[in-house]
């Protein structure tokens, strides 16, 4: 299996993720792109946590994208 970067996207409305994916998808790298929708979900993502846990399924990225007001916490949460 050879490395990829995988670009994590931290993002709760759906439409602010179509573009994301219609790019990824336009030049057919949308299975590197990671999707979390919550700043909870994405704490556990990195920390390799809960559902998770599987660095296989759940790379970790290198490159973060991050909305600032998301539900369960804030991207200003998961940024500090």
């Amino acid at each position: 299996m050879s490395a990829h970067c995988i670009v994590f996207l931290a993002e709760d409305h759906e439409n602010d993720v179509l573009p994301f994916t219609a790019a990824f998808r336009k030049v057919d790298m949308v299975n590197h792109l990671a999707i979390v929708p919550n700043g909870e979900d994405s704490i556990e993502y990195l920390k390799g946590t809960g559902v998770y846990s599987n660095c296989i399924y759940y790379p970790f990225p290198g490159l973060l994208i991050t909305d600032l007001k998301m539900s369960k916490r804030t991207g200003f949460d998961f940024l500090g």
